[in-house]
């Protein structure tokens, strides 16, 4: 933009520096001169003003981007937040329905015991001798195994 201000200001000095010493023929080469570099100098400030148009349309869609890719990468972590969410609920989930499984085996074990007690002592009986005498026999020794084939 100055150097476009500076050919006008030239176009406007140099006919009243050369109006002494200069023709009227070289006068007037000189100002379809100034205004052949006074017309490119506009259309430079024109496509100047374009390219800043345009520069200013990308800033305009590069910051839009921004914006959208930001919004991407919160959902993105929204979304990871409620899977780690939902992943750790259905392992409670899991944990609960076991714990309900063992109870209600123990429950299955009771009301068979209620309904048939005769059958349920003879297995009581059974299983509480193979589970708590199971470590009162003691291993045989070969000491024993020898006294035993005497």
């Amino acid at each position: 933009m100055n150097k476009g201000r500076h050919i006008v200001l030239l176009s406007a000095l140099l006919p009243m520096a050369l109006a002494g010493c200069a023709t009227t023929g070289s006068v007037k080469r000189a100002q379809a001169a100034a205004d052949q570099a006074q017309a490119r100098a506009d259309e430079g400030v024109m496509t100047a003003q374009r390219a800043q148009g345009s520069a200013d349309s990308a800033a305009q869609a590069a910051a839009q981007a921004q914006g959208s890719a930001n919004n991407a990468m919160t959902a993105a972590q929204s979304a990871g937040s409620a899977a780690q969410a939902a992943s750790m609920a259905a392992q409670s989930a899991g944990s609960r329905a076991d714990s309900l499984e063992t109870r209600l085996r123990s429950l299955e074990r009771w009301k068979w015991a209620k309904t048939h007690p005769k059958k349920a002592k003879k297995h009581h009986a059974r299983h509480h001798q193979a589970k708590h005498h199971a470590g009162l026999r003691r291993p045989v020794t070969a000491d024993q195994t020898s006294a035993q084939k005497m």
